[in-house]
């Protein structure tokens, strides 16, 4: 399977690196807003999510996509990331600093195939 970004919007607030759509071929299956997170070198990736208040009062997120597994969760950050990465790469003029506005989308240009294993 591959992930190719559809949409990259980047918006910096705290560790907060942008929002990105995808879609996960050849399924054909697109996940619109995927939060891009980032601190001390290392990158995340949020699914969609609800922000609820649980019985003691506290704000908390419940997604609305889950994997099967710890493996298919790791496979599909890694991969993220190297398809932000790529993508990054390819379209330097596209970096955050160059950027005007946030609610710039972004379109990709490939998606990245991974080798047979790894789930995305």
């Amino acid at each position: 399977m591959t992930i190719e970004i559809t949409k990259l919007r980047h918006f910096k607030k705290g560790h907060l690196c942008g929002f990105v759509d995808i879609v996960i071929k050849p399924l054909g299956i697109a996940i619109h807003n995927i939060t891009w997170f980032s601190k001390d070198g290392n990158s995340w990736f949020n699914l969609p999510s609800e922000k609820y208040t649980n019985d003691a009062g506290e704000t908390k997120y419940r997604a609305y996509v889950s994997f099967p597994d710890d493996a298919v969760y790791k496979g599909f950050q890694a991969a993220m990331d190297k398809e932000v990465t790529a993508h990054a790469k390819a379209n330097p003029e596209q970096a955050p600093q160059n950027i005007q506005q946030p609610q710039d989308f972004l379109p990709s240009q490939t998606g990245i195939a991974y080798p047979d294993g790894v789930p995305f």
